[in-house]
């Protein structure tokens, strides 16, 4: 039985992220970017979404994105997440020249826990949660009734309402993939 989302303890921190890739071998940086959520030794718990296959957002002149979610429990603080992710992303040749711009592997931390949080590094929920079909659809698989911090709303109604009109596609076969 996995553990409560709503619970919380100062070892255990219920994080939801979003993964995404559209430059080389999409899917397999996708897997190295659970991969290395998996081996750091603060993770002790993650599943991962359904792989989907989206259009480009906010900057639409590049190439197709591959995209999850995942949720995992953790004894990290949020800023330490952050720095994980961001050293993940590093180690699979992501370079940030360009907002909104392509990428080998992209992690966004969308949820922490029930946490609001604002600082010059990390605004969580993610401010751009609501407006991402390609976050919405994963996350709802993992967590449709989970209350979004800060709104009255779940993920599924947030998914419901969603104005993004992008398609987001379920990548047929890796369902038997037993690493997914």
């Amino acid at each position: 039985m996995q553990p409560n989302p709503k619970q919380q303890t100062a070892e255990k921190h219920c994080v939801y992220l979003s993964l995404g890739s559209n430059l080389g071998d999409r899917l397999a940086y996708l897997k190295a970017g659970v991969d290395g959520l998996r081996t750091d030794l603060q993770v002790t718990s993650i599943e991962v979404s359904p792989v989907y296959e989206t259009a480009p957002w906010g900057k639409l002149d590049q190439p197709g994105y591959l995209n999850c979610c995942v949720r995992l429990w953790t004894s990290l603080s949020p800023a330490e997440t952050l720095s994980l992710c961001l050293a993940i992303e590093r180690k699979n040749g992501r370079q940030r020249t360009d907002h909104w711009g392509a990428r080998t592997l992209d992690i966004d931390i969308l949820i922490f826990d029930d946490l609001i949080l604002s600082t010059s590094d990390l605004i969580l929920p993610h401010p751009h949660l609501k407006d991402r079909r390609f976050v919405l659809k994963p996350m709802a698989d993992l967590a449709s009734e989970l209350m979004v911090p800060g709104y009255d709303q779940t993920v599924g109604g947030f998914l419901e309402r969603c104005g993004d009109t992008g398609e987001v596609v379920e990548v047929e076969g890796l369902k038997d993939i037993t690493y997914f």
